[in-house]
């Protein structure tokens, strides 16, 4: 894992959550740092996850990195602003 990929997690995490807040309608049941702690978090699982697995052979993988981030982010987002406290 390189050391941009796991930088990066940040500010895609944050996108994540500040996007899902404004999507999700109604009263926010859970803080802003907690969203976007859970989305950075599961950013940085989804590069773990992608490190581990991808092919060695791909030459260009900064957008398979991207999705690997932003699907987990999306879908920690999508949890957190469910859950009743």
């Amino acid at each position: 894992m390189d050391v941009l990929d796991a930088l990066l997690c940040l500010p895609v995490g944050v996108v994540a959550a500040t996007l899902g807040r404004l999507i999700d309608t109604g009263r926010p049941r859970i803080s802003v740092m907690w969203t976007m702690s859970a989305a950075v978090l599961a950013a940085l699982a989804g590069t773990v996850g992608w490190v581990f697995n991808a092919p060695a052979c791909i030459p260009e993988a900064g957008w398979t990195v991207l999705f690997a981030q932003v699907i987990p982010a999306a879908v920690a987002v999508a949890c957190t602003e469910t859950v009743e406290p």
